[in-house]
């Protein structure tokens, strides 16, 4: 969408930027190459999909596809986040910021670290909840909602055939490697991303803090073991994509030499 004028805004995330410049500058991107911004945050602040047995195959499989486009940009972090006519905010999947907000009677929403930052009487709150690992809150100024998370993921995991998408991308892979071939498998290479983000103890607090939802030490336990056999996979595959990186890089420099010339 941006033709020839792509050129001028690398680099995209320069050395001393802050983080959340760093991430302000990809999501623009994003947004103005036509993602929706809802689309764009679950790309980049994806909730804990790896081992989540209670998330539909849709889910799954929307975030398992977008796993290979880019790496989760984890916190902790609360993000509030407009385009002008949606307003919202999203916590990251470790859901270690704190982010509390009301909505009252005559149709205001207050979200800060805490609540009562405002002094809003309680018989005005019709609504009073938290900011969960991997959860968004939307307002839609235009429609005058609040649009569900449920309902916002729903439309957007169904709105391609990610399940396919996820399938041929990872069968593609293998063939394109040929016979003998050491590759990693793109979407195993996806997987392990909340498995290897573990505490060095237990966690304390929100019992999905570990990025992963699971039941008790046993989610922790059986989390470090597939992660340790898969390590190796996504090494490999970070190794691939870097060296694509930085061919790209090549062929891009020489295509700037020989224009200049």
């Amino acid at each position: 969408m941006l033709g020839d004028d792509l050129d001028k805004i690398w680099p995209l995330i320069y050395d001393g930027q802050s983080d959340s410049a760093s991430f302000d500058n990809a999501l623009e991107l994003l947004v103005m190459g036509g993602y929706s911004l809802a689309h764009a945050m679950m790309l980049m602040i994806p909730e804990a999909w790896a081992g989540n047995p209670l998330m539909d195959e849709d889910r799954r499989a929307f975030y398992e596809y977008h796993a290979a486009l880019m790496e989760p940009w984890d916190g902790p972090a609360a993000m509030a986040f407009t385009d002008g006519r949606q307003i919202g905010a999203t916590l990251d999947r470790n859901g270690l910021r704190p982010a509390r907000f009301i909505v009252t009677d005559d149709d205001y929403i207050v979200m800060a670290s805490e609540v009562g930052v405002l002094d809003i009487p309680e018989r005005k709150i019709v609504t009073k909840w938290r900011l969960q690992p991997g959860k968004m809150l939307l307002v839609d100024t235009e429609q005058g909602r609040i649009i569900d998370d449920a309902e916002l993921k729903r439309t957007l995991a169904t709105a391609k055939p990610y399940r396919q998408l996820d399938r041929a991308l990872a069968y593609r892979a293998r063939r394109t490697a040929g016979p003998g071939a050491a590759v990693a498998d793109r979407s195993a290479a996806a997987r392990p991303a909340a498995g290897v983000r573990l505490h060095a103890g237990r966690p304390e607090g929100d019992p999905r803090a570990d990025g992963a939802l699971g039941r008790g030490g046993d989610r922790i336990d059986g989390q470090r073991r597939r992660a340790a056999g898969v390590v190796a996979a996504a090494e490999g595959a970070l190794q691939l994509f870097q060296a694509a990186v930085r061919a790209g890089d090549r062929i891009r420099r020489s295509i700037r030499s020989a224009k200049s010339s």
